[in-house]
């Protein structure tokens, strides 16, 4: 797993703010840290579940599949390219749309509940749902 510290350089190097040789001050870290962890509870309030579980230290792991890294990281760059008055290029905002779409994508099925074991309801007051039919 990725820690906040790692996912921090890879934001800050891919957004301009650093060099692929420098790593990230302790304010950009803790930063970073701060809005992934604001932005991963707020998509769990909604339709993106990772099963995202917040810490604070930077070298803890993010909580996140492996295979959601890179459109967390995508939406990471641009909550902080905003923050710190980055403009992005084109290629990284295409990057980003296409990451995210993937990443609800893949969600979506993980959110849709199988609810076939349950019996049917009532409508009408007719049991079997719409008009009885089944």
């Amino acid at each position: 797993m990725i820690t906040y510290q790692q996912i921090t350089r890879n934001v800050l190097v891919d957004i301009g703010i650093i060099d692929e040789d420098q790593s990230p001050s302790p304010v950009q870290v803790q930063d970073s840290t701060t809005a992934l962890n604001q932005m991963l509870a707020e998509w769990e309030k909604g339709e993106i579940q990772l099963g995202f579980v917040s810490q604070t230290a930077p070298t803890a792991a993010v909580s996140i599949p492996e295979w959601a890294e890179r459109a967390v990281t995508y939406d990471l760059g641009v909550m902080l390219a905003a923050k710190w008055k980055v403009t992005l290029t084109k290629e990284y905002l295409a990057g980003q749309k296409s990451a995210h779409a993937r990443l609800i994508t893949a969600t979506e099925d993980d959110n849709e509940a199988d609810l076939s074991h349950l019996p049917l309801g009532q409508a009408n007051g007719r049991v079997g749902g719409l008009n009885g039919r089944r």
